[in-house]
């Protein structure tokens, strides 16, 4: 068993989870062809028709895809509660201009998708590819979108619960890049995307249990004011 994974996934990132609904046909019409309002088969209480779901993001089977394939490889390495580190990185459109690029430093056009829609494809494609027994074992961590003027894709940090998350700033570094003013960029003198791994840090119990150790403080605090006070 691992303590963390870290890697990188190419391509570009889609969100999961806006749907469009649109009415589909289950059955054949009557002889009407649903021209008669007042038609009972066409548009009775037995209407022969059903509301479908699909996807917002045409995207996001492609991209569940990419990240299943890099994640297969640490099937089964990771155990219990985990959190999630990532940063998904974008390419500028080709229609932004300098003046664009100025004035939204920051990935936010309704295209690229919400943040927390983005985390949930990363989520489930995770669990899919069984380097986690669930997406419910992920108990927390930190997803962000920036702009790239490198390889766009997302890089992914997953590490066990009782080890201190590393900050995206530290995720970045450690595959020689760095993000400034929203930006990922390449670090100097350091090949893109060559991972150098993080060395874990063990939480103190006091920080794992900490409500736990709040309660003890108090409790013995209490025990010594009453011996104190008799």
């Amino acid at each position: 068993m691992a303590e963390q994974v870290s890697l990188f996934v190419p391509g570009i990132p889609a969100p999961q989870g806006s749907k469009q609904g649109f009415v589909v046909k289950t059955v054949q019409w009557c002889k009407c062809s649903g021209r008669n309002p007042r038609c009972q088969v066409c548009w009775g209480t037995g209407r022969r028709f059903a509301v479908a779901l699909k996807e917002s993001s045409a995207r996001v089977k492609g991209w569940r895809e990419l990240v299943f394939l890099h994640m297969r490889r640490f099937k089964g390495q990771l155990e219990g509660p985990v959190r999630l580190v990532a940063v998904c990185a974008f390419g500028w459109p080709k229609s932004y201009t300098a003046a664009d690029r100025r004035d939204q430093p920051w990935p936010t056009n309704h295209a690229i998708g919400d943040w927390d829609k983005l985390s949930r494809a990363l989520c489930d494609s995770v669990a899919e590819a069984e380097c986690i027994a669930d997406d419910a074992w992920i108990v927390g961590g930190n997803v962000e979108k920036a702009w790239t003027v490198a390889q766009p894709g997302a890089y992914l940090h997953l590490v066990r619960a009782s080890y201190r998350p590393v900050t995206t700033g530290e995720l970045l570094e450690s595959f020689g890049m760095q993000q400034r003013c929203g930006t990922v960029a390449r670090q100097p003198g350091r090949p893109a995307h060559e991972l150098k791994p993080l060395a874990p840090v063990l939480l103190s119990a006091e920080v794992v249990f900490g409500q736990t150790a709040l309660r003890l403080e108090e409790d013995q605090d209490a025990e010594g004011n009453a011996d104190a006070a008799s």
